[in-house]
This record gives C-alpha cells, sequence and structure tokens, in this order.
C-alpha cells in the first residue's frame, strides 16, 4: 500500500482537531445550558418568577432559549410561569383583589400570550367583576354623633358621683385569679417536672 504523502496527513489532522474543538464546544454549551435550567427550575419552586432582577426563572429560561433558540423545557418554563400568574390571579380575584389580579393578568399574558384561552377568560372575569365593584354602592358612612354644644345647659337634675368602691372590688377579684391561676400554673409545672 503506498504511503500517505505529508500534506495529506496533515489535512487528516487537521480535520480530526476540527472535529474535537466542535464537540468540546458542544459539550461546553451543554453544560452551560443544563445549569441554566437547573438554576430556572430551582427559581420556579422558590416562587421566584420573575424577581428578584437578574436572578428569577424567567430570566433564566430566556438565557437558555438565547444559547439554544426553541430549546423546548426552556419553552415550556416559560409557559409554566405564565400558568403559575394565571393561579394568582385566580387567588387574589376570588379574595377581591382586583387591581393584584390585574397585574398578574398582566404578567401571564406576557408569557402566554394575549390570545391565549386562559388570558382570554381570565380577562372577561376580571371585567365583570370591575363591574361588579362598580356597581356596588360604596359603604355609607356612620352618622355623626349629636354632641350638646356647651352653651346650651345640661339637663336639670343631680349628676351621679361615681364611686372607687366598684374599681377596687374588681380590682381585687382581678388580683386574686391572677394569684390562683399563678399557683395553678405553678402547681401544674412541679407535677409535669415531678412526673418525668
Amino acid at each position: 500500500a503506498p504511503a500517505e504523502s505529508p500534506a495529506e496527513d496533515t489535512a487528516a489532522t487537521d480535520e480530526a482537531g476540527a472535529v474535537d474543538e466542535t464537540a468540546a464546544a458542544e459539550k461546553v454549551r451543554q453544560e452551560q445550558l443544563d445549569g441554566l435550567l437547573d438554576k430556572a427550575q430551582a427559581a420556579l419552586e422558590a416562587d421566584q418568577l420573575t424577581t428578584p432582577q437578574r436572578a428569577n426563572a424567567a430570566y433564566y429560561f430566556r438565557q437558555a432559549l438565547q444559547l439554544q433558540p426553541n430549546h423546548p423545557p426552556a419553552e415550556k418554563g416559560l409557559t409554566e410561569i405564565g400558568e403559575r400568574y394565571l393561579a394568582l390571579f385566580d387567588n387574589n380575584l376570588q379574595r377581591g383583589r382586583t387591581d393584584l389580579a390585574g397585574q398578574q393578568l398582566e404578567r401571564a399574558a406576557e408569557f402566554l400570550g394575549r390570545e391565549n384561552l386562559g388570558v382570554v377568560d381570565r380577562k372577561k372575569q376580571l371585567t365583570a367583576a370591575l363591574a361588579a365593584k362598580a356597581e356596588t354602592p360604596a359603604a355609607k358612612p356612620a352618622p355623626p354623633i349629636a354632641r350638646t354644644p356647651a352653651s346650651q345647659p345640661a339637663a336639670a337634675g343631680p349628676t351621679p358621683k361615681a364611686s372607687a368602691k366598684p374599681v377596687s372590688d374588681y380590682a381585687r377579684k382581678i388580683a386574686a385569679g391572677h394569684s390562683a391561676l399563678a399557683a395553678g400554673w405553678d402547681a401544674g409545672v412541679l407535677a409535669i417536672g415531678g412526673a418525668g
């Protein structure tokens, strides 16, 4: 068999080197992608959907999509964030917090799209809740307390004097009850301590 020329040997080595560099670059990219997805999942589990800035689930999923566009797990993660915002919307709407529910609906639309059936349905629910809230009459304030002007004389008759005796009776009863409670507590603590 004829021996390969030095030029052919160099071309084969260059080609093998290029394949090795491509494989190494792909391995590094995959490790970066896996790291971003791990961080995104941890943030999602901690309910850090869009905050804190540059350290939340949405941020990490979007970084993963920049590294590998149309990456199914990253796209699914962004969809899950939108669904979580819909759940938060439902919870707050049920509690009558329409302002907060509206903000969460906007967030859901960012991730799911305004045409998403869940977003469209909740938009209708929010509109109905806001309309019902607008139709509900506001609570009327309590009428002012009628006061006797200082210029008018007070009603005729003796002014009852407050007696200090009932207050002192109550104070004595409270003190006696407190002492009894304290004694019972001490006895209970001693009984529990002695049982061990």
